[in-house]
């Protein structure tokens, strides 16, 4: 704890901004800040850019910045936007710099105008325009005749237009400072220039000067300003210790850089907002004066306006207001305090005498004084780990690690950089599309006229950059037919390569700095044609000399490399054509309509135009356009240009980590995104929409996309940096479809239908995921609730497990216990457990889960003697999952959950039935528990009474005992209660205990399969199928798959390229290799399952297929590999796909990015970048094997035997449904892993030969916390054997079909059809009560008396053994009681025909076991 002796006055003076530009305002500055009609002034700015939105965002945008607390606005104006060709101008859209300027006027803020005209800012040649290239003699930004003739050209024609709007503050307008150059003086940049550069910057100083503008110029970050030039800082950081080079100059930071740029390629940078409030305290706190937020807002490089290179089409940078204009919280909301707490201190930092009290450990007061009394001052703690408590004047002061404080009257802190505040704060159906092919070789236009020189050029001065493409163009001719390698060596940043009019190759290049391009392509005889597009995606903007760095194939070489010669063709004759075919036709506009083609749209088809048309989204919220599945290319709406976009170049997986404010902060510090595309959602300005009317997008795509995944989308603030979060407009509309059906129904229960409550969300709150998904997370929930609150259904509406549930929203508990104690967060929502799972879920190669119905009934007693009011089974009845519908990954066909209605829908006793007589004690007591009083005794060693009275009505209660090991003998009432250890009693009345948890008296089912026999009935099938088969087709040339084919250089991510249509997904490429040999085939997946084939055989039948539970694995088999070229096709397999937990959406499956490489003695080849051509599905799949067709190409044993435990193997045989009602189902033990179809509806995936560990099943203790490893049966046997045929997809006295596709090799001969009944019930009775039994609800008779004994018997019902007391008085009994009939009924007392009467010290508790026929 640090303690301050001396007083810290301050003195509140109350100011207020209210501008008023109808006269004319003075602008000087001093030393210490700027002055604005003689006052010094304390300034916050914000950089918005015009051109990176749009008119009619500009109101919206400044208007959201005057809110934050901002009093001006800054801007860079750019040049080659203004003039894209020499003496042609444009200042129209969102290029008109006065209609901007005037906005900034009208909502009453200052401007700053930084004309440059060099601007960097991540914009395409730094904003140049490329054609100064061509005038002969320049030299860029040093003192060079030609360029400072141009640069002052612009730069007046900018001042004399500003002038003439009056819109200098010496006018009457807004502007209080324009700059002159740029970052000239960082980085040794001047230097660079040698002694140029000086004299440079002096001219510049002399020629802005001489423009007369009235207000002072700046240049930033240039220590040798020319007075009177003002020299600023820029940066994350460091501008608290920043002094200017001339003491009249005030310290100004014009670049406090709010996030970062993206690049393509890379995660999303975050700068948090405590760390910029850090360093904005400490910058005024240091004598600042003026500090400028760069950026503001970020907005969107339109068309090809971003630089880099690789910079992506979103500018967002983290901004205060995110790419669209929406406020990000909350950045946006802690800045704005800050700027209030400032404000309340302006005279001070502007006038006052600084004093500095420097203490231990980082901590400083900074003190102004003001008029020789009073005193405003700051408390910093600069230690980056460390928090601290300060004690000055009797006041305590907690600063976190890394922050500042601020107190304007010496006592109160208003403010902390750290102690951040709580966060603030229909769309268009499936589009038709129609494409057209972009016009390749002689045929396609370009800009301008083709040429030909013998040279390969530079690019951007060969294009004057009006297009991102160029074709080099040239033949060659050869002796003889050969395969020979073309190389290019390239500065560009992606290239195209065609021989002969075949694409032969596509490569980019990672950073956007060259590379060498290597293909091998055949050359016929003879003339050969080689064209090559070069492309750049945004030119370099910053560095010494960045405008003479290279793009495209400048020198080259390029060269052919063949078996026993090399030529270079650099020096060839090279044709020379700019642009592409469709940019000089302008197809992105309405015309031609001729040439577009609609029916089969092609996918992933590289140099094809796409065409569709939408309705404007209703709202006004912004709108975006999901272009994920496209590939590389450019996109417009109307016409408008969105940007290039380049979904499919993924972020690295690697560098995302948590983020930690504290310390010295740099871009790699705070990221996200990792493994994700660089961008994938492009902004959609309402401006460029026409509402009510169809709306035209156009994709240019490059390298091959699919644009049927293409849809538009509205974002609210729902983001996390660039991401949006749960797309809820799609929620949205699903969710009111579903509302309008229920209510067109009449189905909920102010309709007088059956539904009380409904859901949004789900676990959103559990286990910390909505805490991945940052401050999205908690402002997702707040939209959630008011979305179904607006639909008006009537009824309450539920979060489950949502701590955070905004009212209305009821919070619920979910869980196998523990909902006892959990209280809603809103006092007036009442208890409800919405999930007690009954039992467990069941994954592929695990035992089955089992919960007790002790254990069951212990918690819901619990539950309702706690106050809770509402309790529903997780499951009741699981059921099955029915075709491909099982989650997981890895979860089994059946979801039978251990409920008390089994999988097919018969009773599971006891569960049933000992939940039964709990369900008719609770309510005996209903009044009671909703209505009552509540007390509590609490008694030792876990024991509990509760007594629920309500006025007028006898008392309720429960005697509970929490202890999991010992039993217990309670007197209450003067009554004595016996409780079981874990166990709850029921006493409706207070006296007589009607239930007691652990007392089953219920007997207990075990349901048995009945094979089907011959001979029995005519009605009967066959015991054994006759069987048909045909083999599933692999190869490329033959078998179908979902949707056309397609080519690409990378390994995709499964689920997104299947679109879930099909488990499977085909992976092929072909690889030459020099001469025979052996290599290791390896490949790393994501998927589940993979089967690798090589030149069309499937690697060692037996162990060529690999699989893994935990969804990834690296698959590794030796292969012999022939000279030549050699086909491998991998096929990839899901087994359900993920469910649950935060992200789980993005897990990948399939071979996603790999790598796939062959290893071989000497060398390693990586696949990975091949062209890999994808195929979606089962040839059986598309052309529906499993419906009742009549199709000759089924093989039968007639004529070919049917083959066993082959892979890929379609079975089908016919069978009469067996009689009777029970459940059908069809063992399929002996089969591998496939499907199974029956009359063409699935009963879900099999896979019977993957087996549970034979360890991990032991007898079960109901007592104690419980968990789904606790109770588990079926070690050692198979996952699941038996399938579910629901008798509704049978037909009766009809022939059915079983269809099954075998994927890795079974036998068909083992398969049988069965039905499920009840075999054995076992029940129990003490003496005094009754013994029951009845064999399947009275539907069968009890045909056996298997056992009987009073004791406790060992084993379990089905498998009793000896260790009770058994006799043959007891037997006759039962015999003359039960045996023939449905059901019966035995009073147990000890005079009762000799049953076991000479026993007295044995228990008198009667077990009894029968057999049902």
């Amino acid at each position: 704890m640090k303690s301050i002796s001396k007083c810290c006055l301050l003195l509140l003076i109350a100011s207020s901004l209210c501008l008023d530009f109808s006269l004319s305002t003075t602008i000087s500055h001093d030393g210490r800040a700027m002055v604005i009609d003689g006052e010094r002034r304390i300034l916050i700015s914000g950089s918005i850019h015009y051109p990176r939105s749009t008119p009619e965002m500009w109101p919206d945008l400044i208007q959201k910045s005057k809110e934050g607390g901002l009093d001006t606005i800054e801007t860079y104006v750019f040049w080659n936007g203004h003039e894209p060709m020499r003496r042609q101008y444009n200042f129209e859209g969102n290029y008109d710099l006065i209609r901007f300027l005037k906005e900034v006027q009208n909502a009453g803020m200052y401007a700053i105008l930084r004309i440059g005209p060099y601007v960097c800012a991540e914009w395409n040649y730094g904003g140049l325009p490329v054609w100064l290239r061509n005038i002969t003699g320049i030299e860029l930004r040093t003192d060079n005749r030609p360029w400072e003739n141009e640069m002052q050209v612009l730069t007046t024609l900018i001042v004399d237009m500003v002038k003439e709007a009056r819109l200098f503050a010496t006018q009457g307008g807004p502007i209080i400072l324009a700059q002159i150059e740029n970052e000239y003086g960082n980085g040794g940049i001047e230097e660079a220039y040698g002694a140029g550069g000086p004299r440079y910057v002096d001219w510049c100083a002399e020629m802005a000067e001489s423009l007369d503008i009235g207000v002072p110029w700046i240049m930033c970050q240039q220590p040798d300003a020319p007075s009177p030039m003002i020299n600023t800082c820029n940066g994350f950081a460091g501008c608290d210790a920043f002094t200017p080079n001339n003491k009249s100059s005030p310290k100004i930071w014009t670049e406090n850089w709010t996030g970062w740029f993206k690049n393509w390629g890379s995660p999303d940078p975050h700068r948090p907002v405590k760390e910029i409030a850090n360093e904005v305290a400490r910058f005024f706190q240091s004598k600042g004066t003026l500090q400028n937020y760069y950026m503001y807002h970020g907005g969107t490089n339109f068309g090809r306006t971003s630089g880099g290179p690789y910079i992506v089409t979103s500018y967002d940078y983290d901004a205060p207001l995110d790419e669209y204009g929406s406020i990000r919280q909350p950045k946006w909301g802690h800045l704005k305090e800050l700027h209030a707490s400032i404000k309340m201190m302006e005279k001070a930092l502007a006038y006052g005498e600084v004093e500095e009290d420097y203490l231990d450990n980082g901590l400083t007061v900074p003190t102004y004084l003001f008029l020789n009394s009073n005193m405003r001052g700051f408390i910093f703690n600069q230690n980056d780990s460390s928090d601290a408590t300060v004690d000055f004047e009797g006041s305590k002061y907690f600063l976190p690690a890394w922050s500042v404080s601020i107190l304007p009257d010496c006592k109160k802190e208003v403010y902390n950089s750290a102690k951040k505040p709580n966060a603030a704060e229909d769309e268009p159906q499936v589009l038709t599309w129609q494409w057209m092919p972009e016009r390749l070789g002689s045929a396609a236009k370009g800009f301008g006229s083709h040429f030909t020189v013998n040279k390969l050029l530079e690019q951007k001065t060969t294009t004057l950059d009006i297009s991102d493409y160029l074709w080099y163009t040239t033949s060659v001719s050869v002796s003889k037919e050969e395969e020979m390698i073309l190389s290019v060596n390239t500065t560009g940043h992606t290239l195209h390569a065609f021989v002969n009019g075949k694409r032969v190759g596509y490569e980019y290049s990672d950073k956007g700095s060259g590379f060498l391009f290597e293909r091998k392509a055949r050359f016929k005889l003879g003339n050969n044609q080689i064209s090559l597009l070069s492309a750049t995606v945004g030119l370099k903007n910053y560095g010494a000399f960045y405008d003479l760095v290279p793009v495209g194939i400048a020198g080259g070489p390029v060269k052919l490399i063949g078996s026993s010669t090399t030529l270079d063709l650099s020096n060839n004759g090279w044709t020379y054509k700019i642009g592409l075919d469709g940019e000089v036709r302008q197809i992105y506009l309405d015309g031609e309509e001729k040439e577009w083609r609609s029916g089969v749209i092609p996918a992933m088809r590289p140099f094809t135009w796409y065409k569709t048309t939408f309705q404007a989204p209703l709202g006004t919220e912004p709108v975006v356009v999901d272009l994920l599945g496209m590939g590389k290319g450019a996109a417009w709406v109307n016409g408008n240009s969105l940007g290039r976009f380049w979904p499919n170049f993924t972020a690295s997986a690697d560098g995302c980590n948590g983020c930690d404010y504290r310390g010295t902060y740099s871009p790699e510090k705070c990221r996200t995104g990792c493994g994700e595309p660089s961008q994938r959602w492009y902004h959609v300005p309402r401006s460029f929409l026409k509402a009510g009317e169809p709306n035209t997008l156009t994709l240019f795509e490059e390298t091959g996309g699919d644009p049927l995944r293409v849809s538009f989308q509205t974002t609210y603030v729902f983001w996390n940096g660039h991401e949006p979060m749960r797309r809820q407009v799609c929620m949205q509309l699903f969710t009111s479809l579903i509302v309008d059906m229920v209510k067109g129904e009449g189905l909920f229960a102010t309709q007088g239908g059956p539904i009380i409550l409904a859901q949004i969300e789900n676990e959103y709150g559990n286990y910390g995921i909505e805490s991945h998904y940052g401050a999205a997370g908690p402002r997702y929930v707040n939209w959630c609730a008011k979305m179904a609150d607006s639909l008006d259904i009537g009824v309450p509406w539920i979060m489950c497990q949502q701590a955070d549930a905004p009212s209305p929203m009821i919070n619920t508990c979910n869980g196998f216990a523990g909902c006892d104690a959990f209280t809603p967060n809103n006092k007036s929502s009442p208890k409800i457990w919405t999930e007690n799972w009954t039992g467990w879920f069941k994954n592929w190669g695990s035992p089955d889960p089992h919960r007790p119905v002790e254990e069951i009934a212990f918690q819901v007693a619990r539950f309702f003697q706690s106050k809770g009011s509402l309790q529903n089974y997780y499951m009741y009845h699981g059921g099955t999952n029915f075709g491909r519908t099982s989650g997981g990954p890895n979860l089994v066909t059946s979801y039978d959950y251990d409920a008390p209605l089994d999988e097919y829908g018969n009773i599971r006793q006891p569960k049933w039935g000992h939940l039964k007589e709990l369900h008719a004690s609770i309510k005996m007591m209903e009044k009671a528990l909703a209505y009552g009083e509540v007390t509590e005794y609490n008694l030792e060693n876990g024991l509990k009474i509760t007594k629920f009275v309500v006025d007028g009505t006898a008392p309720s209660c429960f005697i509970s005992n929490e202890n999991s090991t010992s039993n217990a003998t309670v007197g209450f009432n003067g009554n004595y209660y016996f409780l079981p250890a874990w166990s709850v009693s029921i006493l409706p009345d207070c006296n007589e205990e009607v239930y007691n948890t652990a007392k089953v008296k219920t007997q207990t089912s075990v349901m048995v399969k009945k094979p089907l026999t011959v001979g029995i009935s005519k009605d009967e099938p066959q015991v054994f199928l006759n069987w048909r088969w045909r083999p599933e087709k692999f190869q490329s040339n033959s078998a179908k798959g979902f949707g056309s084919s397609f080519t690409v250089n990378k390994l995709l991510e499964q689920k997104t390229t299947t679109l879930d249509q099909s488990d499977y997904l085909w992976y092929n490429t072909s690889v030459h290799v020099s001469k025979g040999e052996e290599f290791i085939l390896s490949v790393n997946t994501t998927g589940h399952i993979l089967h690798a084939f090589v030149n069309g055989k499937l690697i060692a039948k037996c162990t060529g297929y690999e699989y893994s539970r935990n969804g990834n694995f690296v698959f590794e088999r030796k292969v012999q590999f022939r000279p030549g070229k050699n086909q491998i096709l991998l096929l990839s397999a899901t087994v359900g796909l993920k469910n649950y937990g935060a992200y789980y959406d993005l897990a990948p499956v399939g071979i996603a990015g790999g790598p796939v490489k062959l290893i071989g003695k000497n060398t390693t080849l990586d696949l990975s970048h091949y062209n890999w051509t994808y195929k979606i599905g089962l040839d059986g799949e598309v052309r529906k094997f499993h419906l009742d067709v009549d199709d000759l190409s089924w093989h039968s044993a007639a004529f070919i035997p049917i083959p066993t435990m082959r892979p890929f193997t379609w079975y089908k045989a016919t069978f009469q449904a067996p009689p009777g009602s029970e459940p059908v189902v069809v063992d399929l033990l002996g089969m591998g892993k496939g499907e199974a179809w029956v009359n063409g509806n699935s009963i879900g995936r099999f896979w019977p030969n993957y087996t549970a560990p034979a360890e991990g099943c032991n007898e079960c203790d109901y007592r104690g916390k419980f968990n789904p490893d606790k109770c588990r049966t079926g070690c050692g046997q198979p996952s699941q054997r038996w399938y579910h045929v629901p008798r509704s997809f049978l037909k009766r006295k009809k022939p059915n079909n079983l269809t099954l596709f075998e994927e890795i090799g079974g036998n068909p001969f083992g398969v049988s059809f069965q039905t499920v009944s009840v075999g054995t019930v076992c029940a129990s009775a003490v003496t005094g009560d009754r013994l029951r039994l009845s064999c399947q609800g009275g539907r069968r008779i009890i045909s056996k008396i298997d056992y009987a004994a009073f004791g406790e018997p060992k084993g379990t019902c089905g498998a009793f053994r000896d260790g009770g007391c058994g006799c043959e008085e007891t037997n006759a009994v039962l015999n003359d009681a039960c045996l023939g009939k449905k059901s019966c009924s035995v009073h147990i007392r000890e005079s009762n025909g000799g049953l076991c009467s000479g026993t007295v010290d044995s228990p008198r508790k009667l077990v009894v076991q029968v057999t049902c026929s």
